[in-house]
């Protein structure tokens, strides 16, 4: 499973709040969520953090973790 934003998931009725902060799903960032059972990896995270940043950003470099 991918990351997704809570707030898209919850409109479309997919989730409740409830359920995002339960163990069901693993906040990643501020409104980034992930299923709780799924392996947060580097590209994970870079595709997580692509879903907040501002249209035309990129992200670059290597990270340390």
């Amino acid at each position: 499973m991918s990351p997704f934003l809570g707030s898209t998931a919850v409109a479309a009725g997919l989730v409740t709040p409830a359920q995002l902060r339960g163990p069901r799903f693993r906040r990643l960032f501020r409104g980034v969520y992930l299923d709780g059972s799924a392996t947060v990896d580097h590209v994970t995270l870079c595709r997580a953090v692509a879903l907040v940043l501002p249209p035309g950003a990129a992200l670059s470099h290597r990270a340390r973790r």
